[in-house]
């Protein structure tokens, strides 16, 4: 069905969203991510296509290309509060790091226990 509304109507971007989330239902990301690169062609500032498309790549464990397009996940406005920091990365040895609480209780509770390691860096944390 998703075929044909893509032949009826080619240069629509949606459709390819679809698509590329039909395929990812069915553990299919090679085809996920082929359908969510023609949403972004046809549409360059689709950020569910690109967020969809960073957990296909993150799902055939293709880290560095799926994290790169993870931060699609917030809208713009959301993100904007952040851009006055620093990534944090495991290199940096003094400084502040933010811990934002941005999942579901479920998530939170679970890497709750990764908190013990990092109060261990000798950075300050604050969390969100």
């Amino acid at each position: 069905m998703i075929d044909q509304c893509i032949r009826i109507s080619d240069k629509t971007a949606l459709d390819y969203l679809i698509k590329g989330r039909i395929h990812d239902e069915m553990l299919d990301y090679p085809a996920s991510i082929t359908a969510c690169r023609k949403c972004i062609t046809r549409d360059p500032n689709n950020r569910k296509a690109k967020f969809f498309l960073s957990l296909a790549y993150l799902a055939l464990e293709e880290f560095h290309t799926g994290c790169r397009y993870y931060s699609y996940r917030h809208d713009a406005k959301t993100l904007r509060q952040f851009t006055k920091l620093e990534i944090w990365s495991p290199e940096l040895k003094t400084g502040s790091v933010l811990i934002w609480a941005e999942q579901g209780i479920d998530d939170e509770v679970m890497f709750i226990q990764f908190l013990t390691r990092a109060v261990q860096l000798p950075n300050n944390l604050k969390i969100q």
